[in-house]
């Protein structure tokens, strides 16, 4: 048995019947390869002769697909069925949206391609993606992306570009195409041409290594819950200092579990803003727990892979 299907095999076909099968992906069939078929089709089925570059033009518009070449040439045969030229077609394709569904496999490797090239910096690429995406009318998706990506790239190396962006995306949601296409290019730029830091993503997945087991790590009692009668006596519950009342409106006092004082989660990125974000986090260590500070030799997650 052979089946063939436009959707994502890993999707849509369930595990039990995907194990069974052998899965095999048909690429974008080349232009090159694509124009014989079409100056064939032309002399043998409409009796015209398609002149070379003729065939390569309307291979193109066809996205490597064979059947959509033959379909544009039937087009404009049914067209100008006796002065089909070069400039006719070239008008014509301007006319044509690109042919992709939104709901497909394709979308969402444009969409990958589109915060790949954010991440990578290249604002050129991902300008490029954001087209091809909003030509489709898929505005959500760019605005989610955006949004992720101020926070997940950019993070605290310019966090003033999160709000930013936020801004320029809800906008964008409320204006609608076309012309949100200049607040999601705007957004775009900024995101691709900001410094990067993934340092809030590092120390939330150390954090969380530690979080997986938390009985293992207790609390200091005084932070525990003292909203009821008795939880001071019971468990020593709220018996802490007020750090409103200490100097500097800082408390010295232990608030890690006291096996896990000294490890630090986060570590700032190379970029001037985190260097002094860094050097305050160090310098509240050391008030706090009276200790030097001495960098933790922590194994870092790779950001894509966490994305996958």
């Amino acid at each position: 048995m052979v089946g063939t299907t436009t959707e994502n095999t890993i999707m849509a076909i369930q595990p039990a019947i995907r194990s069974r099968c052998q899965i095999f992906e048909f690429k974008p069939i080349k232009a090159s390869d694509i124009e014989p078929v079409l100056i064939k089709a032309a002399k043998k089925h409409l009796d015209f002769r398609l002149e070379n570059d003729e065939a390569h033009a309307i291979a193109n518009c066809g996205n490597g697909d064979v059947r959509v070449s033959l379909n544009i040439l039937d087009t404009l045969y049914a067209m100008y069925p006796d002065n089909l030229t070069m400039d006719k077609i070239v008008n014509f394709a301007k006319n044509q949206h690109f042919s992709y569904d939104k709901d497909a496999t394709q979308h969402y490797d444009y969409i990958s391609a589109f915060s790949d090239s954010i991440e990578g910096s290249d604002a050129d690429a991902a300008l490029y993606y954001l087209a091809v995406i909003l030509q489709s009318g898929d505005l959500e998706s760019v605005a989610r992306r955006l949004k992720d990506s101020a926070a997940l790239d950019v993070g605290l190396a310019d966090p003033e570009k999160i709000n930013q962006v936020i801004n320029l995306c809800n906008t964008a949601l409320e204006i609608g195409l076309p012309r949100a296409s200049t607040h999601l290019a705007m957004a775009t730029i900024m995101l691709s041409i900001a410094p990067k830091s993934d340092s809030v993503m590092q120390a939330y997945y150390q954090a969380s290594k530690d979080a997986a087991h938390p009985n293992l790590h207790p609390m200091p009692d005084y932070l525990r819950d003292c909203s009821y009668q008795g939880s001071d006596k019971m468990r020593g519950a709220g018996v802490m200092k007020d750090m409103f009342k200490q100097p500097h409106h800082i408390a010295k006092q232990a608030y890690m579990p006291k096996d896990l004082i000294g490890k630090h989660y986060y570590e700032g990125g190379p970029n001037s803003r985190e260097e002094k974000l860094y050097a305050q986090y160090q310098a509240l260590f050391k008030y706090i727990y009276d200790q030097p500070f001495v960098k933790s030799n922590l194994k870092k997650i790779s950001m894509f892979k966490e994305k996958n």
